[in-house]
């Protein structure tokens, strides 16, 4: 199971991560899918557009802390194959 994780300031990601960011705040989902018969980095793409992406940067954004984990994990949040923005950063939506 994993923690709520302290996101880093979004200004100091690497532009490759905070781009991945800014997709999905602008209503895209980051996808992962890991190959069946093949040994390699998972597979990584943005939904509803189908853009690929590079996986380090994609592992990176969630290790972020700024994307959170769907609830589509076979075994819960740590296998999630889908992430979506967290409550944090410039565009996230004001409590209240």
């Amino acid at each position: 199971m994993t923690t709520a994780r302290t996101p880093r300031p979004f200004e100091k990601l690497p532009a490759r991560v905070r781009r991945i960011v800014e997709r999905c705040r602008a209503g895209q989902t980051l996808c992962l899918a890991h190959r069946v018969r093949e040994i390699g980095p998972p597979l990584c793409w943005f939904e509803p557009s189908g853009r690929p992406t590079r996986h380090r940067s994609a592992l990176d954004a969630i290790a972020s802390g700024h994307l959170v984990p769907s609830t589509d994990g076979l075994f819960g949040e740590d296998t999630a194959q889908t992430w979506q923005p967290g409550a944090s950063g410039p565009s996230a939506p004001a409590a209240g």
